[in-house]
């Protein structure tokens, strides 16, 4: 979200609105059931008062060497949250 609203609204205010109005949907849908891909920025963890799953990272890219660093971080950050 941040990506795509920097500069123009509260990136809290955007996470907010958009995870209300996602879960709204899933529940009325999905019988609540989603994983949420790719969520682990505060702004979105801290924005989800009823999805709690999570898939812990990007997608892993074994021949890009850059994203190795990424990919352990958000899988730390991750581990840390399910304690």
């Amino acid at each position: 979200m941040k990506n795509y609203y920097d500069g123009e609204k509260s990136i809290g205010q955007v996470a907010y609105g958009t995870h209300r109005g996602l879960e709204a949907a899933v529940c009325s849908y999905f019988d609540g059931r989603i994983i949420n891909c790719m969520g682990m920025e505060s702004e979105n963890i801290w924005n989800r008062t009823s999805t709690a799953i999570s898939r812990n990272s990007d997608d892993f890219m074994p021949k890009n060497k850059s994203g190795f660093a990424e990919h352990l971080l958000q899988n730390a950050y991750n581990a840390l949250y399910s304690l």
